[in-house]
């Protein structure tokens, strides 16, 4: 799978953070966004587990939700 890193801010505030985005295949073979999260980096050195909460966006259309 890629990994695409991108360094930016428009703040300090909630900084630094990894922003994830999943994408898959649709029904066409298009990618499509199939979730998004993101979570705060500690700023201590060492090992750290953290748990990202992912977003799952859903249609509008109901043509849309049966592909």
């Amino acid at each position: 799978f890629p990994i695409d890193i991108t360094f930016k801010s428009t703040n300090p505030f909630g900084w630094p953070q990894i922003v994830l985005s999943v994408y898959g295949p649709d029904f066409f073979g298009h990618d499509v966004v199939r979730g998004y999260g993101a979570v705060h980096v500690p700023f201590v050195p060492g090992r750290h587990k953290r748990t990202i909460a992912m977003f799952v966006p859903e249609s509008t259309s109901r043509l849309q939700q049966f592909t």
